[in-house]
């Protein structure tokens, strides 16, 4: 089964992703506080000031760098799956559209005693149009370093869809790991062809992905278990774990009887 263009996964890095740095001296005083991806591609930003000021990087020129990166949720020795490079357009939107995404933004971080128009004074919105885009996603062979990697198509990344699961993946992968550990460590065991150890490090829709140790050998340090077809949703994903468990495992590593 094939897996996902660099396109798509250029886009799944960008909408799961734990880190997102803005780089350069334009924004050097800037950290990033959230982000959402927009369905036309282009990246809004939680912004604020290190400095106590309100971000001004709306009239940046030439193109702000943001590094985004992308991390599993699960423990290892190396826990980074991409990391995603964008040069991008930076625009400011309007006051009430800007002030509609802070409020949404606060309202599931407020702290007791700290109004609304208090926690939000030296935030900000940034809205980035992607002009460029470079990925480099790693099987552990190397750590990706700035942004830099192989140079992505630009319509190619703007009319690619995430993963389906990438917004659900992380919260999954923490249920499969505490849940299912036995079944875990045996089907690791029949990607990596090999008694030894291996841990979940992704899940999307063309199946599993599990990481073994560098200690281990040189080489690619991923290796990918398929489901026996594309899932979409969640509940599908689900469903094909399980078809996927009772296929390579004995009763006795399920826990239960086929």
């Amino acid at each position: 089964m094939s897996g996902n263009t660099a396109a798509e996964l250029a886009r799944t890095t960008v909408t799961r992703a734990g880190s997102v740095r803005l780089v350069g001296p334009a924004t050097a005083r800037t950290v990033v506080l959230d982000h959402a991806v927009r369905p036309d591609g282009s990246l809004e930003l939680v912004v604020a000031a290190t400095d106590g000021a309100v971000p001004e990087v709306g009239s940046a020129d030439p193109p702000v760098a943001v590094v985004v990166t992308d991390v599993s949720p699960v423990p290892s020795p190396d826990r980074v799956r991409a990391e995603v490079g964008l040069w991008a357009r930076p625009s400011v939107p309007d006051d009430h559209a800007g002030r509609r995404v802070l409020e949404s933004w606060a309202r599931h971080r407020l702290v007791e005693g700290v109004g609304t128009s208090e926690l939000l004074r030296d935030m900000g919105v940034l809205r980035l149009t992607p002009v460029a885009v470079r990925l480099a996603a790693t099987c552990g062979c190397f750590a990706p370093v700035g942004g830099q990697g192989e140079p992505v198509d630009l319509a190619d990344y703007l009319a690619a869809r995430p993963d389906p699961l990438s917004l659900v993946e992380h919260e999954w992968l923490g249920h499969l790991v505490a849940s299912h550990t036995a079944e875990l460590s045996a089907l690791g065991r029949v990607a990596a062809d090999s008694d030894r150890p291996v841990v979940l490090h992704a899940v999307d829709r063309q199946g599993m992905v599990f990481r073994r140790d560098p200690s281990t050998g040189p080489g690619c340090l991923d290796v990918r278990l398929d489901f026996d077809r594309r899932v979409e949703c969640l509940c599908a994903a689900t469903e094909a774990w399980s078809r996927l468990a009772r296929r390579w495992l004995a009763p006795e590593d399920t826990g239960h009887e086929r």
